[in-house]
C-alpha cells in the first residue's frame, strides 16, 4: 500500500491523458510506481501513480471519456456556491 494511503487516507489529483499505458510509462521511468492500473472493456481505464514521497499525494491518470469530463464537469459546478457551510452534498449518476 502506499506510504501516504497508510497514514493519512488516499490523496490524489486528476489528470485526463491521451494514452493511460503511455502515461504510466512516462512516470514509472520518472521513478514513479504505478499502484494501480485497471481497465474495462468500454476503454475506460485509470491508474493510480504514487507520487506521495515527492509530491505529497497519488496521481490518478484518467482517458478523457464522455462520462469522466461530465462528472468533473458537474462537480466543478457545484462548488460554484460553496460558501463553507455545507461541504457534503448528494450525487446522483444516471
Amino acid at each position: 500500500m502506499p506510504r501516504l494511503a497508510r497514514r493519512c487516507g488516499v490523496r490524489h489529483a486528476a489528470i485526463f491523458v491521451d494514452a493511460v499505458d503511455d502515461a504510466i510509462a512516462g512516470s514509472n521511468a520518472r521513478g514513479f510506481e504505478t499502484a494501480l492500473c485497471a481497465a474495462m472493456n468500454d476503454d475506460f481505464a485509470v491508474a493510480m501513480i504514487d507520487a506521495s514521497k515527492s509530491l505529497g499525494r497519488m496521481i490518478e491518470l484518467h482517458k478523457p471519456l464522455p462520462v469522466l469530463t461530465g462528472f468533473c464537469a458537474m462537480v466543478a459546478e457545484a462548488a460554484k456556491n460553496v460558501a463553507g457551510g455545507r461541504l457534503l452534498r448528494e450525487m446522483s449518476f444516471t
